[in-house]
Parts: C-alpha cells; structure tokens; sequence
C-alpha cells in the first residue's frame, strides 16, 4: 500500500489534464482582448478620417464623410463595423461628426452582450 501511494506514474498526466483547460482559457481571453482593441482602434481611425475628409469638402460634407469612413473598413477582416454621421456639418470647415460602432466575434458567449 505505502508503495502505491509513492507511485508517481501518470502525475504528469494529471497535472496536464488540469492546467490545459485553463492555459486554453487564458489563450482565447487574450485574443478576444486583442481582437477587441485592434477594432477599437480601427473604428476610431476611420471616424476620424471620415471627419476630416467631411470638414474640408465643399459639399455633401455628410454623405462623403459616411463613404471615406466605410471605405476605410472595406479592408478590414475582423469585426463588423456600422458608420453613422452624427454632426452633419453644412458649410466648408464646419463640425461633420462620424460615429462608427464595431462588434468582434467573442469566444465567451454571453458576456459583453
């Protein structure tokens, strides 16, 4: 019996079985983090270029904004994006406001929803 109980065949094993789930875990909750702040940073870009492209035009501010922040995210593979204009503007130089809202797949359904 004392024998058995110093019997180390198969820890290794074991100890393998219990960490994976969690290291697998951890790899998937990275990339949903990654995913997440690449397309935060995408979206803000192309509100960004669809603002200025739509303050300097000298007319259809709005509709030309709208179309150089989707042509922006035309290239993008992950997410999806939706671009809306907040801030119309009217003359050259004024406020064009660009809204673009994005979502990731996530690997953890449910939360973030």
């Amino acid at each position: 019996m004392l024998q058995l109980c110093r019997d180390q065949r198969g820890s290794a094993m074991l100890e393998t079985a219990i960490v994976m789930p969690m290291l697998l875990l951890a790899i998937l909750a990275a990339i949903t983090f990654v995913m997440g702040g690449y397309s935060s940073v995408i979206a803000n870009n192309a509100a960004n270029y669809g603002a200025r492209v739509g303050s300097v035009a000298q007319s259809g501010q709005a509709e030309l904004a709208r179309q150089s922040a989707e042509t922006y995210l035309e290239n993008i593979g992950i997410g999806e994006y939706d671009t809306t204009i907040v801030a119309p503007g009217g003359t050259v130089g004024s406020l064009v406001g660009v809204e673009v809202r994005w979502a990731i797949p996530n690997f953890f359904y449910g939360i973030g929803r």
